[in-house]
């Protein structure tokens, strides 16, 4: 249940109410605002949009408002095409005046940097242009997972093919009935882990035990470790220089970055009790025990020169791709190792099948 209006806090986004009639963190019309039942909150379920539907519907939203439409007039217009819950809930919110990242957020449509980008946006009142950067990175979010697949195509066909061919003897042996009894349990469970990790992982929420349990195991494993801390603080770094270039305080930029990088070190309070100490920005990240220090020095740099917005971008870039090395090292790694596993199995049942030929004949020959 929200806080009651008569708080300090604003009732769609938990922050320190200001003294106008919409909240100055995300828009919230106080005077339209309605207190959502127990029932209704408990009964509301998390809704899935696939990556080309999230496109659809942030650029339908971006040009129904550049045109100066009400984005309910589109949600009524594709309510086809949605969600029946999505519709549901953005016709009621839409209504009472929430602000759209209150709602995406809440049915866990977006979070992390997408949903930091939305809610800057609703502060400096950009929404189309929020929505149709939202648009474009689901579009290369889309392209990134096909290169992602692409990448792990070939060592997904050559353990397939380990696990068909290596126990073929068996079937000149013992028939065709035990070769499958040992490919097909093993198969089935190749796709059962794919099933997992490609369908199900993508649609929890990210604060799910799955999902938190793979995090704390990459914080772990040698190259997912390196590709989870660069590529947080890429994420950290780069809604930071949106919302500074989109002319947000940094002040107010700060905890919509640090919510949106995963890694654990960016939960801390540090940062921001240290800016409102009157620390430079670099001091305060300085907090962050992730960050390396040639990127604070960088920062540092960028403050006194006042090039934060060129710099910010160039760091971005720099840990993104040291997060797709570590990345790439990561499913190199799993995939030796899964290889190797499966061979091995395969490789010692094969052995153990030839061992128990040479016995039976040694005892026919004896």
């Amino acid at each position: 249940m929200h806080p009651a209006l008569t708080s300090a806090s604003c009732p769609g986004c938990n922050r320190p109410r200001g003294d106008g009639p919409e909240c100055p963190h995300c828009g919230l019309i106080y005077a339209r605002w309605r207190q959502r039942p127990v029932a209704e909150e408990l009964a509301e379920r998390r809704v899935h949009l696939s990556l080309q539907q999230r496109q659809r519907l942030f650029l339908g939203l971006a040009e129904a408002i550049h045109a100066g439409l009400a984005p309910l007039a589109f949600v009524e217009a594709a309510a086809g095409a949605l969600p029946a819950q999505l519709v549901a809930s953005l016709r009621s919110e839409f209504t009472v005046g929430t602000p759209l990242s209150a709602t995406l957020g809440r049915l866990g449509i977006l979070a992390g940097a997408d949903l930091a980008f939305l809610q800057a946006g609703e502060i400096q009142g950009t929404m189309p242009a929020t929505l149709r950067l939202l648009a474009q990175r689901a579009a290369e979010r889309r392209r990134e997972r096909g290169r992602v697949l692409l990448a792990l195509a070939y060592p997904l066909l050559l353990a397939i093919g380990a696990v068909i061919i290596v126990p073929a003897p068996l079937i000149f042996r013992e028939g065709v009935g035990a070769w499958a009894a040992r490919v097909l349990p093993l198969l089935a469970g190749m796709g059962a882990a794919g099933f997992f990790a490609l369908v199900l992982v993508p649609r929890m929420r990210p604060d799910a035990g799955p999902r938190r349990f793979l995090r704390s195991a990459g914080l772990v494993l040698p190259g997912s470790r390196q590709a989870l801390r660069n590529g947080s603080i890429a994420t950290f770094l780069e809604v930071l220089g949106s919302c500074v270039a989109a002319g947000i305080a940094v002040r107010q930029a700060l905890p919509l970055a640090l919510d949106a990088a995963p890694h654990p070190a960016f939960r801390a309070t540090g940062p921001q009790e240290r800016l409102e100490a009157g620390a430079t920005l670099a001091e305060a990240v300085a907090t962050i025990a992730v960050v390396p220090p040639a990127t604070l020095a960088q920062i540092a740099q960028a403050e006194v020169t006042g090039t934060i917005d060129r710099v910010l971008p160039a760091l971005v870039a720099d840990h993104r791709q040291r997060a797709r090395v570590g990345t790439l090292v990561a499913v190199v790694l799993l995939g030796l190792v899964a290889v190797g596993v499966v061979v091995g199995t395969l490789a010692w049942s094969v052995i153990e099948a030839w061992l128990a030929y040479f016995r039976q004949v040694e005892r026919a020959g004896g």
